[in-house]
């Protein structure tokens, strides 16, 4: 029943975009798993970015990374 509301929604409003910070964050997060981060070094990774407002700068996200190492 839930589902079939938020279908009906989404059909009203149209698709949704996801914003850039997400975007680059499906991008990413793979490569985190493989250094051995967990998802909560992960999540603060990308909050300390988007408090900077450069949570949609892949350049900024990789340098980050690469510091992590």
């Amino acid at each position: 029943m839930a589902s079939a509301a938020r279908s009906k929604l989404n059909r009203k409003d149209g698709p949704r975009a996801k914003p850039a910070s997400a975007k680059v964050r499906l991008d990413i997060e793979p490569r985190t798993a493989k250094r051995g981060m967990t998802s909560a070094e992960v999540n603060a990774l990308f909050t300390k970015l988007e408090a900077d407002g450069l949570g949609d700068d892949r350049s900024a996200v990789e340098s980050l990374l690469a510091d992590r190492r």
